[in-house]
């Protein structure tokens, strides 16, 4: 009760205040008559006529909601992908940049014949096309697997000219190159068991080319030859075995001379080319030593006279063969009396000496069945031509001819080249005597 009356209070003094400035407006009853009785003035729309809407019946289904602009859409993406490619390098992304490629055209297959849009999407389909092909080929060239396949593709056609040491190790890069790929392959990738087989494979080429990388190396040849006169040199005798040491020092020479700027051991090839270029005047000299000091021996045995062959003694009739008479002179031919000997005929020599053969056996059953070099057999005045026989095994003594203090002979000998292969040759012994006794002057080869 005391509500009402308080509501009353307010209402009445609204009235008051506010009837002075609105009774002019005409708005008081108007207000008084909605506050009372709660009516609306909203005006109601007019109805319209049936002819004026003739779709508007009770059966009419809700219009649908608008499609999505696939076109606006596919070139929207079509612009950040084109961003994107500026900065693309690596093999993930390009596969990124392909991807995003294939969604903007199938954006764009979408867009209806309808469309406003249609004729320029099919164009774009075809620009876009060309960008996906392009991606797909950077996939392609970045993909570690077909990288190996291409560099080995190289390596194999270069072997088959392949011939200097560059050439060589050209194709060992390419090979090393192609399996480091194949190794980066991950298990998840569609070809990585055919990259482990491929990887065996290339192992194998990979060998065969690091061979023939040393074999045609300058400077491993340089060397090898270089081996092969130290070898040699110890057993250098006649002039023959120096020129052979001479020849294996230019040989080594030779090779070094060919080692190019990029060698790894270039500034080594030249300290050795230094170096073996003395070795090599060493062996020349030696050589031209000998030659000088077998053109001596070889006018001193000159001045030597021939022996003259003895006589063959006449062989003995067999037991069971009956000595034939002499058959008696023809009767129409006088035997001739004997023609006394020539002034300028030399008598015959006599049968070769036992001293100079007996010291000749001493010699040759010291060196070729003892092993031992025979130095101790030289003459003091030979010290220069002091040589020694190389893997002798078995001897013949042919000849032998004594002149006093001079004696020649001629020996067969079955030995070895320093090459190992086995030779027979005759070799002519000069002999003199010093001091009352034999020694060697010269050994030359027949």
């Amino acid at each position: 009760m005391g509500m009402r009356k308080t509501m009353t209070y307010h209402l009445s003094t609204f009235l008051r205040l506010t009837q002075k400035y609105l009774s002019s407006t005409g708005i008081l009853p108007i207000i008084l008559v909605s506050i009372i009785c709660g009516c609306s003035f909203v005006e109601k729309p007019q109805a319209t006529s049936s002819t004026a809407s003739p779709i508007a019946t009770s059966t009419q289904t809700p219009s649908p909601s608008p499609q999505p602009d696939s076109f606006r859409e596919a070139v929207s993406k079509a612009m950040k992908v084109a961003v994107n490619v500026q900065s693309a390098k690596s093999l993930e992304d390009w596969n990124e940049i392909a991807r995003q490629w294939m969604e903007v055209i199938d954006l764009l297959k979408a867009v209806p014949s309808s469309s406003s849009n249609y004729e320029m999407a099919q164009k774009k389909i075809m620009e876009y096309q060309k960008n996906l092909d392009y991606a797909t080929q950077q996939v392609s060239r970045l993909d570690p697997f077909n990288q190996a396949t291409e560099k080995a593709k190289k390596a194999a056609n270069l072997t088959q000219t392949a011939k200097s040491y560059d050439q060589w190790n050209q194709v060992l890069n390419l090979w090393q190159e192609a399996i480091a790929l194949l190794n980066t392959i991950s298990e998840s990738h569609p070809k990585s068991s055919l990259a482990r087989q491929k990887s065996t494979e290339y192992k194998t080429n990979l060998d065969y080319s690091q061979q023939q990388v040393i074999k045609n190396d300058p400077f491993s040849q340089g060397m090898a030859k270089a081996e092969e006169a130290v070898q040699l040199q110890p057993y250098a005798i006649l002039e023959a075995d120096w020129n052979q040491v001479a020849r294996s020092w230019q040989q080594a020479i030779n090779f070094l001379k060919n080692v190019s700027q990029n060698h790894p051991q270039k500034d080594l090839a030249n300290q050795k080319i230094s170096e073996y270029s003395k070795n090599l005047t060493y062996a020349k000299q030696q050589a031209n030593s000998m030659r000088q000091a077998a053109e001596v021996a070889i006018q001193s045995s000159s001045s030597i006279p021939e022996p003259a062959p003895q006589p063959s003694s006449p062989k003995p009739p067999a037991s069971n063969q009956k000595p034939s008479p002499p058959k008696p002179p023809a009767s129409n031919q006088k035997p001739s009396p004997p023609k006394p000997p020539a002034s300028n005929q030399k008598p015959n020599q006599l049968p070769p000496s036992n001293s100079a053969r007996d010291f000749l056996e001493d010699y040759l059953n010291d060196v070729v069945n003892k092993g031992n070099y025979g130095y101790g057999y030289w003459c003091k005045s030979s010290k220069d031509l002091i040589s020694r026989l190389y893997s002798p095994r078995n001897y013949q003594i042919l000849d032998v001819y004594d002149y006093s203090n001079i004696a020649s002979a001629v020996v067969r000998i079955d030995s070895s080249t320093k090459g190992g292969f086995a030779v027979t040759q005759n070799w002519d012994f000069s002999l003199h005597q010093e001091a009352g006794k034999w020694c060697l002057a010269l050994i030359i080869e027949k």
